[in-house]
């Protein structure tokens, strides 16, 4: 019998323990000139339920979310985090898969369910599907039929809310926009912009004050460009050449944060992006709190709190 690998799973919430504690000693290699002060956080590790986690964690500041399988989930943030007092939020059955999810201000859920086939290679491929819409306690506002929505391989993120109700959802041929009630309004084309390799992907962050970004790699983890979502009664793609300047690592990755996109760096830091001053400001250094820095997925839940997940292999 074949051996195979055991994924282990691990998340890890992380309190600062002070901030603002003086400047850094040594500048970080390749760190954006700008000021930057040290931070130190402390880590609790959280117990998990056995099961595969897909890369998905978000919040609106009164739940932490979650999908696993084909089911969504949420725990309250009134008191300690615990997955004994997860509830469910929406599952689905037979062939479908619940393929991504988005929040919006208001506390509504966007859900996407898909049909999943496989390819020669034995690799997902989700064919049409539908989009959900309905409010934090479970009414549904709508569900829309979409046969035609293919999203793209290689991509976890295909979902992001926006101002008025709006949400985006990244397909293979560009990026649709839907209103509040559900109505189709646009297409974004991202003709020129995919990736341009097989092992590329492209995903939808969202950062500062409800931005979208559409991120286009050209391989598994350095970033090629990315774009912000502009224009309310037009919506486009913008180019944001600014985000990556700074960075000329060869191994980062992005997070999505309400207070600014989220950065992993090779120097071992993270980072957050403010748009005011259009600079990276570091976070921590994953070394002062002992801390791998080969996370998978980073969450900010308060201005104080990172929620760190891990996948390793055995």
């Amino acid at each position: 019998m074949k051996n195979f690998s055991k994924i282990l799973y691990r998340l890890l919430l992380l309190a600062s323990l002070f901030t603002a504690c003086g400047k850094a000693d040594e500048k970080p290699p390749d760190a954006p000139a700008a000021e930057e002060a040290d931070y130190i956080y402390v880590s609790k590790e959280i117990s998990a339920p056995a099961g595969s986690y897909s890369n998905s964690f978000q919040t609106d500041g009164g739940y932490l979310y979650y999908s696993m399988y084909s089911a969504l989930y949420r725990i309250p943030l009134d008191g300690e985090i615990s997955f004994d007092n997860r509830q469910l939020v929406s599952t689905v059955s037979g062939d479908a898969l619940l393929t991504g999810y988005t929040l919006d201000d208001g506390g509504d859920i966007y859900l996407l369910v898909q049909n999943i086939s496989y390819g020669t290679d034995y690799s997902a491929v989700y064919r049409g599907g539908t989009l959900i819409r309905q409010t934090e306690t479970g009414d549904k506002i709508y569900e829309l039929a979409l046969p035609d929505i293919h999203t793209p391989a290689n991509s976890s993120r295909c979902l992001a809310a926006g101002k008025e109700g709006q949400v985006f959802l990244l397909a293979e041929d560009g990026i649709h926009v839907f209103d509040a009630e559900g109505n189709f309004l646009t297409r974004i084309s991202t003709d020129g912009c995919k990736p341009q390799d097989q092992g590329g992907n492209e995903n939808l962050l969202t950062g500062e004050a409800g931005r979208i970004y559409y991120l286009v790699c050209n391989d598994y983890s350095s970033p090629s460009a990315i774009y912000e979502i502009t224009g309310s009664g037009t919506p486009q793609l913008t180019r944001r050449d600014e985000i990556l300047n700074d960075i000329d690592d060869l191994r980062f990755t992005f997070f999505s944060s309400s207070g600014g996109l989220l950065c992993g760096r090779e120097d071992g830091s993270l980072y957050e992006y403010s748009e005011s001053d259009t600079v990276w400001h570091q976070v921590l250094r994953w070394q002062d709190s002992s801390l791998s820095m080969d996370v998978s997925e980073v969450t900010r839940l308060t201005p104080d709190t990172l929620l760190v997940y891990y996948t390793s292999y055995e």
